[in-house]
């Protein structure tokens, strides 16, 4: 039996702390790369963990990955930035004391001063407290002025020269107060909306609406106007009955919308797979694939399709809501790592850790063409609407633009600075947008490969960013979940969509791009419009949890499918033009005298509503008088 040295105990210790450093930061980065964007940053490296991480880095950097160490540089960024701002709150905290101290400082040497020395306090600063007294009126009602008090007696009136041209102070009209009383109406129709009181939401909305059209210098205000769009959207959003499907939504995997076909697509707790078609409005379909996690790029537009990978790699395509047979595709040599279905569903890119990347025909079940990089790791496929190019990503800070047809690599995409973890064509194919972990988000023009915009957020990292279904807007999630809107045709952020009471977790563009509908952590749903960011709307207020919302075809409902397996649709109206007609058509009763009180509403008879009912005047009946006598 061999013996062991003195040394061997350390060693052994050595090895056996480094062994389980190595195991936490992996399980750590294993965690993070597979949790969603919004959770990224509360499994970043901390502490001791995050030390020894950057001591492994710099000593073996050949035996980490790409990847991994982008993992280890964010996690010391936000270390750095988190202790740079708590630096920054210890120093305001002191400039703080210090202010206090100053002010204590001077009050007591000023209240020293005036008890020593009132005289002197009083020559420096030229005051006469004979005259500071109060005055009692004189007999034109008038307070005496600081002349009358003149030791010597008032001063000769002077007499202007008619001649001369007298500085007559010029007469400016007082701008009317609009702030308060618009205000006043609009805090009302929101707290009516919030507590369900329709009618009082539109007639109060109706109010402020006349009142808009009413004052000129309001009426061409278009802040006003988008004040009014917004209570007439508060006021007449409608809620249809939800449906309860009785079923609870794993929280390992996303919910999918397909706007196209007007389904969801969600994985429940038993590990089974539900299709709700909202056009039915009926109880979801259960599928006969069991995935564990469903993301998007596994599902075609329609939500029609899936595709599953077998344990030795075989993509497989499924049918979702008919009985039609599952088509096989091929096999990778290694675990699939990126999936994704071309636009118009023909065609199935994927990519396997081996970094081989494979473009399959969806319908025939043949393998197209193979997609191979030397010396790159790729992570992530796409292909363009039309199928007729791909784009794989990598962990080389590069991206590549293939031919579909015949696998030809047409070019580089380059600028990020840190691995790549998403991208994406536009919806005409003329652009490409990809997203890095070094938080930014790149727009390149997809002919020439040439990049049109570098994507930051003044509030933090980008976490994910997605273009709009026109491709004229760009919206990402920043590190401060806020959601910040890019113009395409030019530099710079052009709203910041925050609802200042909950991080914003999900979004989603109606098909015309002019709406975006936001999700926050308590429920809240807010539609916004993407253009300036002024908020429309806001639903679902203190709600059930929402997994995933969408858009109708024509923008005038959204519907949103909640963790409790529940779908519930909103109608949408943002025309102030026709809001009379709908008052009248619904039948509301005018606001009566008391409600006008309440709200300091001037009384008035207004044709679109119902004129409250009156109370029925009082009848004095008298006893009938007869000739029949009384009994008795």
């Amino acid at each position: 039996m061999a013996l062991l040295s003195q040394d061997a105990p350390d060693l052994m210790k050595s090895r056996l702390e480094q062994g389980v450093w190595l195991d936490q930061i992996e399980r750590s980065y294993n965690a993070w790369f597979a949790a969603p964007n919004h959770k990224k940053p509360e499994l970043l490296l901390t502490g001791p963990t995050l030390t020894w991480a950057e001591s492994w880095m710099l000593s073996q950097p050949k035996e980490l990955s790409a990847s991994l160490k982008q993992y280890i540089i964010r996690s010391l960024t936000a270390q750095s930035r988190k202790s740079a701002g708590q630096r920054e709150v210890v120093e305001a905290e002191q400039r703080r004391k210090d202010g206090v101290y100053r002010y204590l400082l001077i009050t007591m040497a000023l209240f020293a001063l005036m008890v020593l020395a009132p005289g002197a306090i009083r020559d420096f600063l030229g005051f006469q407290f004979e005259h500071s007294l109060p005055v009692d009126p004189d007999a034109t009602g008038q307070t005496a002025s600081d002349e009358t008090m003149r030791p010597d007696g008032p001063r000769e009136p002077q007499i202007a020269d008619p001649s001369e041209p007298s500085e007559v102070a010029p007469v400016v009209a007082e701008a009317p107060k609009l702030e308060s009383s618009f205000a006043k109406l609009a805090n009302a129709v929101q707290i009516q909306s919030d507590k369900g009181d329709q009618r009082l939401a539109a007639l109060l909305a109706a109010e402020f609406f006349k009142s808009l059209e009413m004052t000129p210098l309001a009426k061409g205000d278009e802040q006003l106007r988008d004040v009014s769009r917004s209570l007439v959207a508060d006021a007449f959003v409608t809620r249809i009955e939800p449906l309860d499907a009785g079923i609870r939504l794993s929280d390992q995997s996303p919910a999918i919308s397909c706007p196209a076909s007007s389904r969801f697509l969600g994985v429940s707790e038993t590990r089974q797979l539900h299709v709700w078609d909202n056009a039915l409005r009926g109880s979801p379909a259960t599928a006969a694939a069991r995935p564990r996690i469903v993301k998007s790029d596994n599902v075609d537009r329609d939500c029609a399709r899936l595709i599953t990978v077998s344990p030795d790699y075989e993509l497989i395509v499924s049918p979702l809501v008919s009985a039609g047979p599952a088509i096989k595709l091929g096999a990778h040599d290694a675990d699939v790592i990126g999936i994704g279905f071309s636009g118009d569903g023909s065609k199935v890119v994927s990519v396997s850790r081996d970094s081989v990347g494979r473009i399959w025909d969806a319908r025939a079940g043949r393998r197209l063409a193979d997609l191979r990089v030397d010396e790159t790791t790729l992570t992530g496929a796409a292909l363009s609407r039309d199928g007729t190019r791909a784009l794989t990503w990598s962990e080389e800070q590069v991206s590549h633009v293939w031919d579909a047809a015949s696998g030809r690599l047409l070019g580089s995409l380059k600028g990020h600075q840190g691995a790549i973890v998403r991208g994406e064509f536009s919806a005409d194919g003329g652009r490409i947008l990809t997203v890095s972990i070094d938080g930014t988000a790149i727009l390149f023009d997809a002919r020439t490969l040439v990049p049109l915009q570098l994507i930051k957020a003044d509030g933090g990292s980008i976490l994910d960013a997605r273009m709009s279904p026109d491709g004229r807007y760009v919206a990402a999630i920043s590190e401060g979940a806020a959601v910040v809107i890019f113009d395409a045709e030019r530099e710079g952020a052009v709203a910041e969509l925050s609802n200042g009471h909950g991080k914003i977790r999900a979004f989603t563009f109606s098909q015309d791009s002019k709406l975006v509908a936001t999700v926050d952590w308590s429920g809240s749903i807010t539609i916004w419009r993407p253009e300036d960011g002024h908020r429309m709307t806001t639903l679902n207020r203190r709600g059930d949890q929402i997994a995933s919302v969408m858009f109708s075809a024509d923008g005038k409902s959204l519907t949103a499918l909640s963790r409790l397996g529940s779908i519930s649709t909103w109608t949408l109206t943002f025309d102030e033009s026709d809001l009379h007609a709908r008052i009248k058509s619904a039948g509301y009763t005018c606001l009566t005298d008391d409600e006008r009180r309440h709200f300091g509403i001037p009384s008035a008879t207004q044709e679109w509503c119902v004129p409250p009912p009156q109370a029925p005047a009082a009848v004095i009946t008298e006893p009938v008088k007869t000739d029949e006598p009384t009994v008795e």
